[in-house]
């Protein structure tokens, strides 16, 4: 376990299979394993606790969409900061790294606040 275990809020860099070969994706670990998500427009629950996101922009979420998703123990739920429905749920196999520091846009670069 070279990164030791991501936390909520962390953004990572993660691979998923994709038509045979695999492809890097960037996303925030929002539920951790063993966690229960719920999401629903404006409000996301961990746990049946609301989590504080000020990064998150739900404008996109289906306005009738819920959804529920129990993560096993090896399972983390990363999300898109403009959240538009994905919910890839990554194995801790499958992540590669966490983000300390921003690098784009000029204006915004310096370390990333968890």
């Amino acid at each position: 376990n070279r990164l030791g275990s991501p936390k909520r809020g962390n953004v990572i860099d993660y691979t998923k299979d994709s038509a045979g070969y695999e492809q890097a994706y960037i996303g925030r670990v929002v539920g951790l394993p063993n966690e229960t998500v719920f999401i629903k427009p404006g409000e996301i629950k961990v746990n049946d606790n609301v989590i504080n996101e000020p990064y998150a922009d739900l404008s996109n979420w289906a306005e009738n969409r819920e959804q529920q998703i129990p993560l096993k123990s090896d399972e983390y739920l990363v999300l898109y900061d403009k959240r538009g429905g994905d919910t890839p749920i990554v194995k801790r196999d499958q992540i590669v790294g966490v983000f300390y520091f921003r690098w784009w846009a000029i204006k915004d670069l310096g370390f990333i606040k968890y």
